[in-house]
């Protein structure tokens, strides 16, 4: 515990004074993370949009390579991923069309958890051995946060996720990969852990 202790008070030293910085300057320059207008939450288009949500999420899960094969997709109340072995895994997400992202980015985080699990060995040799076990929790969040921080939250993702947007969700064809990139950026503290954005996910 003293161990986590020190990290995470070297965590918060260096994090507290930037997400400080960032707060006041969106409060002196409120523009200066604006959604695109199209992007923004409460736009119309988005309304009645969660059946195209969970189209365009299985979509990109397939793209992203969990393989549909060995698993399945479904809704719950709070996105998990589980499963019986690596040729068994069922991962789910939830949908709202208050807020497009709290989906999309669920779907890319469990799919980071689906792909670890489809990756374990699951042939006889490897059965029941150590080599296809999960190392751990840590290991496990490890690889689902890879691919929601780092890939979801990259310009490169969005150059890809952009023009699917456009076609499940036409109102944004003026939205550009980068109005999308700025959206998955921003910083917006709230008291929902899964909904935390980059900066203030380790308070």
């Amino acid at each position: 515990a003293s161990r986590l202790d020190a990290i995470f008070a070297k965590t918060r030293e260096g994090l507290e004074p930037l997400l400080k910085a960032v707060l006041a300057k969106k409060r002196d320059a409120p523009d200066v993370d604006a959604l695109h207008p199209t992007l923004a939450f409460d736009h119309p288009g988005w309304k009645g949009s969660v059946e195209k949500q969970a189209e365009l999420s299985k979509k990109v899960a397939a793209d992203l390579g969990f393989d549909f094969t060995k698993g399945r997709f479904d809704v719950s109340t709070h996105p998990f991923t589980g499963g019986a072995c690596p040729t068994d895994v069922r991962i789910t997400t939830r949908y709202s069309d208050g807020n497009w992202l709290e989906g999309f980015a669920g779907t890319v985080h469990e799919v980071g958890h689906a792909l670890y699990e489809q990756g374990r060995s699951g042939d006889a040799v490897g059965d029941g051995l150590p080599v296809s076990k999960a190392l751990s929790m840590g290991t496990h969040e490890s690889q689902s946060l890879l691919w929601e921080r780092m890939v979801l939250q990259s310009k490169a993702f969005w150059e890809y996720a952009a023009p699917l947007f456009h076609e499940y969700f036409p109102h944004t064809k003026e939205a550009s990969p980068e109005d999308f990139y700025r959206a998955i950026n921003r910083v917006q503290p709230g008291l929902i852990r899964v909904e935390a954005d980059e900066l203030s996910y380790p308070f």
